[in-house]
């Protein structure tokens, strides 16, 4: 089943925060310290794909585990002004990497994109090496902290060899 399109009855507070702003044209959302529950990452995908002047996402130490990334993913190919979104110290594998790159293949704005401290490996680099060679305007990732090994780091240097746009690349 669709984890995203289910309704849920509203749990957390955090869920009702989201929610009003889905209404407000932000330019900066950070959540941090605050682990999500799975109505709050609907809330969120929600902001994230309606809001038009939505430029930097910050979710750090939320949580976020592979199961969350399809929501978000939904939201990040709909969203046509971010530039900057860290998901940096959560719980992200391989699978939400999948994800979060299927929703970002799309996606012409990101400049900027943080996945450092979580726990991707070798598949994940794969999908994020993908990324790397078909997205037009990615320039700065972070991918430190993570357990990507030599066929991760093959497939990623495969990628930037092709990508003219990366100025910064952290491992």
């Amino acid at each position: 089943s669709d984890v995203c399109s289910s309704d849920l009855y509203e749990v957390a507070p955090l869920r009702g925060v989201l929610n009003v702003l889905a209404d407000h044209n932000l330019t900066y959302l950070a959540v941090d310290g605050e682990d999500l529950t799975l109505d709050a990452n609907k809330a969120l995908a929600e902001v994230i794909k309606n809001n038009i002047t939505l430029t930097d996402l910050q979710l750090t130490n939320t949580g976020l585990t592979d199961g969350f990334m399809q929501c978000l993913a939904a939201g990040f190919s709909k969203n046509n002004t971010l530039t900057s979104v860290n998901l940096s110290h959560n719980r992200i594998g391989d699978d939400g990497v999948s994800n979060l790159c299927d929703g970002l293949y799309i996606n012409i704005t990101l400049q900027s994109l943080v996945l450092s401290h979580n726990s991707i490996s070798d598949v994940g680099a794969v999908h994020l090496s993908d990324l790397l060679s078909a997205n037009v305007s990615l320039m700065s990732v972070d991918f430190s902290h993570n357990t990507i090994g030599h066929l991760g780091a093959t497939a990623i240097s495969k990628a930037i060899s092709t990508n003219t746009l990366l100025e910064k690349l952290e491992l």
